[in-house]
Parts: structure tokens; sequence; C-alpha cells
């Protein structure tokens, strides 16, 4: 059998993919809202390529207005992503 060193670039698009949506939602709540979602019920958490402990729970929009709306949130690792 083949060995996937991960040289396709796969995990990237995933992870890409998975980050664009997070984006999305986000920017959503900030533009108005128009379809009242819920900050403390979204579960599509953003996803990075490695596994950090201290981004599993965060708090971000943090800062000037312009910075999002402020909610708990987290990273998973990518090969958890919902696209995988």
């Amino acid at each position: 059998e083949d060995i996937n060193l991960h040289f396709t670039g796969d995990f990237h698009a995933i992870g890409a993919a998975n980050n664009l949506l997070a984006a999305m939602i986000d920017n959503h709540i900030h533009q108005g809202n128009e379809l009242r979602i819920d900050p403390k019920r979204i579960t599509w958490r953003r996803c990075v390529d490695m596994n950090d402990r201290q981004l599993r729970n965060i708090v971000d929009g943090l800062g000037k207005k312009g910075d999002g709306a402020v909610r708990q949130d987290g990273f998973d690792i990518t090969v958890a992503s919902e696209i995988m």
C-alpha cells in the first residue's frame, strides 16, 4: 500500500473550506444577524492542523467594534472537521 505523507494538500483545502464557513458565520452575526443565529449555540469551530490544547476553548472578537462579536469559540484539529 501507498503511504500518504500529506503532499497532496488535501488537509489544507479542508481546513481552508472549514475556516471559510466559520468566518462566514461570524461575519453574518457581525453584519446584523438577519437569521437570528444564537452565538451561544454555534457548534461550527475553526480548525488547525496541529493539536494545541490552548486553542480548544477561546474567546474571540475582543477589541474594537470592527473586530467582530465577542463569543466563546475554539479550534478543532483539521481531521475532526465536518468537511472531512
